[in-house]
């Protein structure tokens, strides 16, 4: 197994602004979508925002690994908001 291991190359991968970074790590392993689906890492800086768009035909999984946070999610333009509260220091998932 250990000879199956390689170190990724991230540089270029991860997309950096004022709310913090993103990366798809699936995408950096030249892992195709239809194999394992869409997978996005995201740091937030505290007090950011990010999102306020919708990905209509997709199956998507949101886990908060350190807190406070707030995560909002509409199922679309007139369905029910759901909200996660996160805790710091405990992980989360909607």
């Amino acid at each position: 197994m250990l000879n199956t291991l390689k170190n990724i190359d991230l540089e270029g991968m991860v997309f950096e602004d004022e709310r913090g970074w993103i990366i798809n790590p699936f995408e950096a392993a030249s892992i195709p979508y239809d194999k394992v689906g869409n997978l996005h890492a995201v740091s937030m800086h505290p007090g950011m925002i990010r999102g306020n768009h919708s990905h209509p035909d997709a199956r998507e999984w949101l886990v908060v690994f350190d807190g406070p946070a707030l995560v909002i999610v509409r199922t679309n333009n007139n369905g029910p908001i759901y909200t996660l509260r996160s805790e710091e220091g405990k992980p989360a998932m909607i």
